[in-house]
């Protein structure tokens, strides 16, 4: 099972870093507010915690978002670093603050989404079977 839940969180790293790299150079290529997209990565860190429960545990569920914050505040935004995509502010000096600021509030941010996704999934099953798993 251990095994499992590894390629679990290896499919969500993927998943955002894919994610990453094409909402960069789609915002690149038609212009348009990379940052818009934020919410999609905050519905995609719920959906790892949403699957991660239904497939594993709670516990599972909630580490999912947490991975998928993980490395979207460390992978994901090195790719999209370097790909440079359309924002239409200036942005800061990246200084080891930041980055450490940035990592550790998307990492949190991740978990808690994947809660939120986990606790959804705990509220559908719970409705559907009238006891807990």
């Amino acid at each position: 099972m251990m095994r499992n839940k590894i390629q679990y969180y290896l499919l969500v790293s993927i998943t955002i870093v894919i994610f990453d790299v094409t909402a960069s150079f789609t915002s690149k290529i038609l212009e348009f507010d990379y940052t818009a997209l934020s919410w999609v990565s905050l519905f995609l860190y719920a959906l790892a915690g949403f699957l991660g429960y239904k497939k594993f545990d709670f516990l599972s569920g909630v580490s999912a978002g947490l991975i998928a914050g993980l490395v979207d505040s460390t992978l994901g935004w090195t790719l999209s670093s370097v790909i440079q995509p359309h924002i239409p502010f200036d942005q800061p000096l990246y200084t080891f603050p930041l980055i450490a600021e940035v990592v550790i509030v998307v990492t949190i941010k991740g978990a808690f989404f994947g809660f939120i996704g986990s606790f959804v999934y705990y509220i559908i099953r719970k409705n559907k079977n009238g006891r807990l798993r």
